[in-house]
């Protein structure tokens, strides 16, 4: 083989080396973005969790000042509304922290092999799931206190 072929054909393997980089790194930015993504989708799901949580409670309330003359056929004090309802506060609670956590340690694990995009930062969506688990606390409380 002449030596210009082979040239060539060296040349043409690097190209397709520094595409694999270029591609690997549009991957990983994808995969933060997904990380990112993901975190929202359950920050989403907590505040769902806490919305249900409190309406469960509150249909408890509206139960119990049901005047048993009217005809109802279940005593309120048997259906433990305020259980579930603090049983769903605590669940999103635990969720909105556990994947802000999660995403923190996915975030290092990342850095160590790739950078993060650009306008990027891995501290505001944590920031927000430890905010959206506090609110869940202070909602708790107040659902727990004013009953």
């Amino acid at each position: 083989m002449p030596d210009d072929e082979i040239k060539t054909q060296i040349e043409g393997m690097q190209k397709l080396v520094e595409l694999a980089h270029v591609r690997t790194n549009q991957s990983a930015q994808r995969n933060y973005q997904n990380a990112e993504r993901t975190l929202s989708v359950w920050v989403r799901t907590a505040i769902s969790a806490m919305i249900f949580g409190i309406a469960i409670d509150r249909l408890g309330l509206m139960a119990y000042e049901i005047p048993k003359d009217a005809g109802a056929h279940f005593a309120p004090s048997d259906v433990p509304f305020m259980l579930v309802g603090v049983a769903l506060m605590i669940y999103s609670i635990v969720m909105a922290l556990t994947f802000g956590i999660r995403f923190l340690i996915y975030v290092r694990d990342y850095k160590k092999q790739y950078s993060i995009p650009a306008f990027h930062n891995e501290w505001p969506p944590a920031i927000s799931a430890f905010l959206v688990a506090i609110f869940g606390v202070a909602l708790l409380l107040f659902m727990i206190w004013f009953r």
